[in-house]
């Protein structure tokens, strides 16, 4: 009996020495990052790994680290929650079977690995583009992580310079895992945005549109028509218009898909994916450009409030304006022009119901027309009831801003 407790006394003590580390790692972390969040369906694909020491003082490692390429797991889980399997690396010999042995500072044998020194700081490693090792056919969101496999030695190497550490004489060992890194990746279905161009402030009451054609050789009857997904923003309607699905969203939601730092003048990517009927994904990329007009206007022969604009019920009347961006370019998008009404107002104050407006009729085919570098017209054809009346003409964008103009008809 006591022998036994002798021994199981000798064991507790070497697990005691050779594992003081062995309820957490060292302060070695290991940190995952992409190049970018986003892809197309061809671009490389390029994770970097960065190992920092912060314990204060060089360390003994396994091998792997002191080239900027060492021993990695590289876990890759893809959209529909499935893992792919696991890249491993490593470019110098690791795993070496049998387990060589050599001999030590007290004539003895010992199990023996390479390792070297994880200097201070951090160590940043690229691993090139991982698509050869991956399918990354599936559209949309895909989760990574890596895990750094990494021994501390205890003791300095057994022979100085031939990189061979004592395996049984460790401070710590374990795998060192980093935080979970989310990136996109666009299918490859072709997708057309309407408008192309959104206001920075739409309106609640405004919608986006997206028209989804089938891949080759596939017809719409073969993607499910009940959701379709702008980022995160389900369609609220999807029509079959034979050859594509056109999905429409709210566009202020669509507008807040895009993140929280959007800018005036740039242009954004709109990730686009539903479900095939056979249960497949289907997913494809496209383009917006984000503005805040600049309005200036009204020009000749409309003036702004507080001047009345006198005209002759039953004709037409040219409205002007110009539109631009910060920096002066100009906005020849049709559809920035939303709609021109107006609504009666009192000849003595111009004070009326604007919920009462009515839409401005155009005069002949000549309504709005872009007369270049930012300008527009619109030919307001009035009816001839407006005679002895007074209206507040209002010119209304895509991006919800309003104009108003005053008229008194004869």
């Amino acid at each position: 009996m006591k022998k036994t407790i002798l021994i199981l006394a000798a064991i507790l003590l070497v697990l005691g020495n050779s594992s003081s580390w062995a309820q957490e790692p060292p302060n070695v972390t290991v940190n995952l990052s992409f190049d970018r969040t986003y892809y197309n369906s061809t671009e490389p694909i390029v994770p970097t790994v960065t190992v920092t020491n912060s314990t204060g003082g060089d360390l003994l490692v396994n091998g792997g680290f002191g080239v900027t390429v060492f021993y990695r797991q590289l876990k890759i889980t893809d959209p529909a929650g499935r893992v792919l399997g696991q890249k491993r690396e490593a470019l110098e010999p690791h795993g070496m079977y049998p387990v060589p042995q050599m001999l030590g500072a007290d004539n003895n044998a010992h199990p023996v690995s390479p390792c070297e020194t994880l200097a201070t700081g951090s160590l940043p490693s690229s691993s090139g583009d991982i698509r050869s090792s991956f399918d990354f056919s599936l559209p949309g969101k895909y989760m990574a992580q890596v895990q750094v496999s990494m021994m501390v030695y205890k003791t300095q190497m057994l022979a100085p310079d031939t990189g061979w550490c004592q395996l049984d004489d460790y401070l710590w060992q374990g795998g060192l895992e980093s935080q979970i890194v989310s990136f996109y990746v666009e299918g490859r279905t072709s997708v057309q945005m309407t408008p192309s161009v959104w206001g920075m402030n739409p309106p609640p009451s405004n919608v986006v549109k997206v028209k989804v054609y089938p891949d080759a050789g596939l017809s719409v009857n073969h993607y499910t028509q009940n959701v379709i997904y702008l980022n995160s923003v389900a369609s609220t309607s999807i029509t079959n218009q034979g050859s594509y699905l056109e999905a429409s969203y709210n566009a202020y939601d669509a507008l807040q898909s895009l993140g929280a730092d959007v800018e005036a003048g740039q242009q954004y990517a709109v990730r686009i994916s539903g479900w095939m009927r056979d249960g497949g994904f289907f997913g494809g990329t496209g383009k917006v450009t984000l503005r805040e007009p600049i309005f200036d206007g009204f020009f000749s022969p409309v003036d702004n409030p507080p001047v009345v604009n006198s005209a002759k019920a039953g004709q037409s009347v040219p409205v002007k304006w110009r539109l631009t961006v910060a920096g002066g370019a100009a906005i020849s998008d049709p559809s920035s022009f939303k709609s021109l009404t107006s609504y009666s107002v009192s000849c003595t104050d111009f004070v009326g119901d604007p919920v009462s407006a009515i839409d401005g009729d155009a005069a002949g085919n000549s309504g709005l027309q872009y007369l270049g570098d930012g300008y527009w017209q619109f030919n307001w054809k009035t009816p001839k009831s407006y005679a002895n009346t007074c209206r507040t003409m209002v010119l209304e964008l895509e991006d919800g801003s309003t104009h108003n103009a005053n008229f008194k008809f004869k």
